[in-house]
């Protein structure tokens, strides 16, 4: 009788362990390959809808740009954007307007439950406008009277101060910059200078810090160009509510003028941290204090003294055309100057450091103002 040892069940059982680790490591390896193959499908089908939620935000800048070239002041208008379909998704198009000549095209765009969003610059650039035409225009700052520069300041653009009197340049100032004075020009200090050439009958003082051409000869006057202010008045007036103020006006707040145009029987005083937007007219001074920003409107002038004068003694940056028929313009501030600077009587510049970007600011007149330019996309914010 033979006895049955198990050894070949024990062959068998190590065979049959065997084959379900190899079936286990299979299956294993097929299941990080589906696994994979479907992560991969995922992040693909992900990086589409991506895509496609990109290009969909993109079409709502282009629609909203399309609408703001057609009508400029459709930018205050959310209503003028809504939500629409685009390519089998949605985008979201606002628009926030910054000021009167910028605003900012924010996108969203959605597909397949993936969200992009970009965010594009634009800009209304004036093409044409109706104006005063005088070669005053072409100065940064023209005065009727005697010049005196003193402390800092400095122009970050070429331009021409021009005098119908005298010019004295004392202090650190700056002036990248042509001179013509009908007076004398006299440099004093060893630390300003003048980048530029000068013309004048008579030319003393610290020379060397003139860097261009001297010329001592004749300078004619250039006339002072006198404004007719009764369309801004009749402008301002026809406007609800009414825009024209009689005694002090006193602003210090932030302040957009309805139409574009304040008029003040009287002096204005502008005081604080505020920004204003709009063409400032007054029968009496104008004293501009504090610091902010002053944007331009229409093309209208930016600060108009009638029968008074114009004094800065703050920082704000102004934008436009600063005129007095007969008073002083006096600078004492800092603050920032893009525009020019036409004065009826002594131009006084002292202290601070002031800068003047001259840009030509030829003043339209309401009713005939310029015809809207094309809208310019400027940058890609994102």
């Amino acid at each position: 009788m033979r006895l049955f040892t198990g050894r070949g069940s024990a062959r068998s059982g190590s065979a049959i362990l065997s084959v379900i680790v190899v079936l286990s490591s299979v299956a294993l390896v097929l299941a990080i390959s589906v696994s994979s193959s479907l992560q991969r499908a995922h992040l693909a089908r992900k990086l589409s809808n991506r895509v496609r939620a990109h290009a969909i935000a993109e079409a709502g800048v282009a629609d909203a740009y399309a609408a703001l070239y057609t009508n400029w002041g459709a930018r205050t208008n959310s209503v003028a954007f809504p939500v629409k379909s685009f390519g089998g998704g949605t985008f979201d198009a606002t628009v926030t307007s910054t000021d009167p000549y910028w605003a900012v095209i924010c996108s969203t765009g959605w597909y397949g439950g993936v969200e992009q969003s970009v965010i594009l610059d634009v800009k209304l650039a004036v093409e044409t406008q109706s104006g005063p035409s005088s070669p005053a225009f072409d100065c940064t700052i023209l005065a009727e009277r005697a010049i005196t520069w003193s402390g800092g300041g400095d122009f970050r653009s070429n331009g021409v101060i021009r005098g119908n009197a005298a010019l004295t340049q004392s202090g650190s100032g700056q002036l990248n910059c042509d001179v013509k004075a009908t007076g004398a020009v006299r440099l004093n200090g060893n630390s300003g200078y003048i980048d530029g050439d000068v013309w004048a009958p008579e030319i003393s003082g610290k020379t060397s810090k003139i860097m261009g051409a001297m010329h001592v000869e004749p300078v004619a006057a250039m006339p002072i160009p006198v404004l007719d202010l009764t369309p801004y008045y009749n402008h301002a007036d026809s406007q609800v509510p009414r825009q024209v103020f009689t005694g002090k006006k006193t602003i210090n707040s932030n302040l957009v003028v309805p139409g574009g145009i304040m008029w003040v029987n009287g002096d204005l005083d502008i005081s604080g941290n505020i920004d204003l937007t709009g063409c400032f007219i007054a029968t009496g001074d104008i004293k501009i204090a504090g610091n902010g920003r002053h944007f331009k409107v229409n093309g209208y002038p930016a600060f108009v003294s009638r029968d008074g004068s114009i004094k800065f003694p703050g920082g704000k940056e102004i934008e436009g055309l600063l005129y007095t028929r007969i008073g002083d313009v006096d600078m004492s501030g800092g603050g920032h100057i893009r525009g020019s600077i036409i004065c009826g009587g002594e131009f006084k510049k002292t202290g601070g450091s002031t800068v003047f970007s001259y840009v030509k600011s030829v003043p339209a007149v309401p009713g005939q103002v310029q015809t809207q330019g094309r809208v310019l996309a400027m940058a890609w914010q994102k």
